[in-house]
């Protein structure tokens, strides 16, 4: 993974920032730094989950199982334009997992209710991480085409879940380094950084937040949350004056 840089400038965002001064980067405080880790961690965690939609571009769309097949079901020329020779993230549970030719494998995955099915194919490089899997859990995983094969959906070019989370992390850091630049400003950048500033500035028990990792997010969350509201405002307003001082 790529060498994590910190710093935080003051940006022009619609609505929260005026103007378009870029400030003198500020270097994060390690708290900060595990904040904004905790955060972005979490976040594609989610994302893996299917419950939170990241602004994190790895060319690839967000698919379950059965929104792929009902696209093939309605019209499989648009669906096989759709995903044909184009990178998917599919998520679906496990129904089988299955050796195929030259030392390939293959999981069947299905929608929660196994109404439907297809076959997500990975190369032999990858059969450490398929011996790991299990029947019935549920995964997200990288795909860079489909073919139907004897009216069989199959998902073609495939990575595992622990792949594709690398990848993710990857770009959001990278995505994330580069917006507080304030060369690139996703929103969900900028709110990393908002945040942890916020954090910083009320809270003075660190200890909540003492290594990086999910644990920290949740904590870290659940504690300024329980703030009276006015607190967190100020907190806010004092995270970007803070941004916009440092012009």
């Amino acid at each position: 993974m790529m060498k994590k840089i910190y710093f935080i400038a003051a940006f022009c965002v619609a609505l929260m920032i005026p103007g378009s001064v870029v400030a003198t980067p500020i270097v994060l405080t390690d708290f900060q730094k595990k904040v904004v880790d905790s955060l972005i961690e979490r976040n594609v965690f989610n994302f893996l989950l299917g419950t939170w939609t990241l602004e994190i571009d790895i060319g690839a769309k967000f698919r379950w199982v059965d929104s792929i097949i009902s696209d093939y079901d309605i019209n499989e020329v648009a669906a096989d334009i759709e995903y044909g020779n184009k990178r998917t993230i599919v998520r679906g549970k496990i129904d089988r997992i299955k050796k195929g030719i030259g030392g390939a494998t293959y999981i069947i995955l299905t929608s929660e209710d196994r109404r439907v099915k297809l076959q997500a194919h990975f190369s032999k490089n990858y059969i450490s991480e398929i011996v790991k899997l299990r029947r019935g859990a549920i995964v997200s995983v990288l795909c860079s085409g489909s073919d139907m094969v004897n009216d069989v959906l199959v998902m073609k070019g495939c990575e595992p879940e622990s792949s594709l989370r690398s990848l993710l992390l990857e770009k959001a850091y990278e995505d994330v380094a580069l917006a507080l630049k304030g060369t690139r400003k996703p929103f969900y950048a900028y709110l990393i950084a908002l945040y942890s500033l916020a954090i910083n500035q009320s809270m003075v028990d660190h200890d909540v937040c003492s290594i990086a990792g999910m644990r920290c997010a949740i904590d870290i969350s659940e504690t300024f949350e329980k703030m009276p509201k006015s607190d967190r405002m100020r907190a806010y307003g004092d995270a970007i004056a803070f941004m916009k001082n440092n012009k």
